[in-house]
């Protein structure tokens, strides 16, 4: 047994990450399209859930709950191995001259706001956008006899001083087009 419309809402395949986002018909798949992907995406968005011990009240009460933050992330397995994509995978680096330059000093401008945009079966599609992400996971590269090298990347996104109330993510479903 199953509901009606099971398949309506289906997502099918694997997406895409996209570096700007404002509509499905403006999407530009040679300057949007941050890299060719394998396996799809993991989109984990975990909250920082706690309870307030209190004495003489049980753990687990649901007026305890605190929700200390959101740490969102996409993890993916990228193909292409070119300077944009390698130094996302780095987090904290710059192109200077042409070569990748790791640095210390973590910049304002290392921080940006990533998409994945998905269809689904319905003819209607999902974003999600990390907002001020940044890779945390650094470069991990690997070659393959006979086959396409890989680069395991994961964005994380972050809250800002500024503005410390709004979540660094945010999901839309967007109507068939």
């Amino acid at each position: 047994m199953f509901k009606t419309n099971a398949f309506e809402k289906i997502e099918l395949g694997a997406g895409v990450l996209l570096n700007k986002f404002t509509s499905v018909d403006a999407i530009n798949q040679e300057t949007d399209i941050i890299c060719a992907t394998r396996g799809g995406a993991t989109i984990s968005v975990p909250a920082s859930m706690r309870n307030i011990a209190v004495d003489g009240v049980r753990t687990n009460t649901v007026e305890s709950y605190v929700n200390d933050g959101w740490t969102p992330t996409f993890a993916f397995t990228a193909l292409t191995a070119d300077k944009e994509s390698v130094q996302m995978a780095l987090g904290v680096a710059d192109i200077e001259d042409g070569r990748i330059v790791p640095k210390h000093d973590v910049k304002a401008e290392y921080f940006k706001d990533y998409y994945w945009y998905g269809k689904r079966s319905d003819g209607s599609s999902i974003v999600f956008c990390l907002k001020n992400a940044i890779s945390t996971g650094g470069l991990s590269w690997r070659t393959n006899d006979r086959g396409e090298s890989e680069s395991s990347i994961t964005l994380t996104g972050n809250y800002t001083a500024n503005d410390q109330d709004t979540a660094p993510f945010w999901i839309e479903e967007i109507a068939g087009v």
